[in-house]
């Protein structure tokens, strides 16, 4: 059974290729369906899985997540958005979407596509990896059609989204070939 990972640049057609590689290998695509079920077993809107595994942290919130711990009247005036002030929904989120690429890849023939599914795979026999790129002003086009924006809002919204380093997976460079989560 075939287990195929798309990565791919933002407008560069992941999900079109992805829907055509399945249905030549009678698989199954797995792409908003993976954020949704993180979200489901999260308790949360899948609009917020999705913002909170794209953006990076920033200084603040590190630093406001870090004095969340002091006793109380020792921090700063901040409640935190969940009941318990140690949940961490970003690293929850990357370690559901982990567990559910391997739950996915287990039943196999399928097509996954994003989610750092090619590096959480990385060291599972069979898998064909993908990453789909085009030039910038094929994308621009694409994205305007699909978005119903103008050349300057795409052309900013592409370079906005290029230029982030998801807190997804990366490779860890130890000899046992880990998986290591960039959450901070």
């Amino acid at each position: 059974m075939p287990i195929v990972t798309i990565s791919r640049q933002y407008g560069a057609g992941g999900s079109s290729v992805a829907g055509i590689v399945a249905a030549e290998l009678g698989a199954e695509v797995v792409d908003k369906t993976l954020i949704e079920t993180v979200a489901r077993r999260l308790e949360m809107a899948p609009s917020d899985v999705a913002a909170e595994e794209e953006r990076p942290r920033t200084l603040l919130e590190r630093l406001v997540r870090s004095f969340s711990t002091l006793e109380p009247g020792m921090g700063v005036g901040w409640s935190p958005p969940y009941p318990d002030p140690m949940f961490d929904p970003q690293k929850a989120i990357i370690e559901l979407t982990e567990q559910v690429i391997n739950e996915v890849a287990a039943s196999g023939n399928v097509v996954i596509v994003g989610r750092g599914a090619s590096f959480v795979l990385h060291g599972r026999p069979g898998v064909f990896r993908v990453f789909l790129s085009a030039p910038e002003d094929v994308r621009v086009r694409v994205l305007m059609k699909r978005l119903g924006l103008g050349d300057a809002e795409v052309r900013r919204k592409m370079h906005e989204t290029d230029a982030i380093v998801p807190p997804t997976f990366t490779r860890s460079t130890s000899t046992t070939g880990a998986i290591r989560t960039n959450t901070t």
